[in-house]
């Protein structure tokens, strides 16, 4: 169905890029899931469904939405769906390898590491990459959320950075003694 708002593209006319809409894990700990990235995001879920009796046995048997944003007719969403003999996932299977999620600045970082630590969530891994800072983290089914702000004030600054010569050396960046940096004012 096309929406009466827009009309269809022709052909030859380009098409604007996509935005990234979903995140879906695969559970067996879904209260736990839920848990945890409540806590991560700050958010309770957007909505919480159980889903009938009678499904095909690879439907889900909980889902939840937590709605980082809507920008109509864009969203942002992480989501959770429980199912029946879902197995823990190995460091070599196919997949997700990681998350990011997006914070406005590295002060807003720093505070969302605190108020993590804080609640006994710790992160794994802190990054320097040049143009983020990231935080590395496990959920309790061993996904890795990267959680990361610009080190930079304007898109302008952080392209010229993805170009430097530094980056383009060492991509990874440096590891964060993120403690000292978490105590840093930005």
């Amino acid at each position: 169905m096309t929406s009466l708002a827009q009309p269809m593209p022709d052909a030859s006319t380009p098409l604007p890029p996509m935005r990234l809409g979903e995140v879906v894990l695969r559970t067996s700990r879904y209260e736990e899931m839920k848990s945890w990235y409540s806590r991560v995001l700050c958010l309770a879920p957007a909505s919480e469904h159980r889903c009938a009796a009678g499904q095909p046995a690879h439907a889900p048997l909980r889902i939840c939405f937590f709605r980082l944003h809507a920008d109509h007719p864009y969203q942002n969403v992480i989501a959770l769906f429980e199912l029946a003999g879902c197995m823990d996932s190995e460091a070599q299977r196919t997949g997700l390898h990681h998350m990011q999620l997006g914070n406005a600045s590295v002060p807003v970082l720093q505070e969302r590491y605190r108020r993590l630590r804080n609640a006994g969530i710790r992160p794994f891994q802190a990054m320097n990459h040049g143009p983020t800072s990231s935080l590395y983290y496990r959920d309790p089914d061993r996904n890795v959320v990267e959680i990361a702000a610009s080190n930079f004030a304007t898109l302008d600054q952080a392209r010229a950075a993805l170009a430097s010569d530094t980056f383009l050396r060492n991509p990874a960046g440096e590891v964060l003694d993120v403690e000292e940096w978490a105590a840093q004012v930005a």
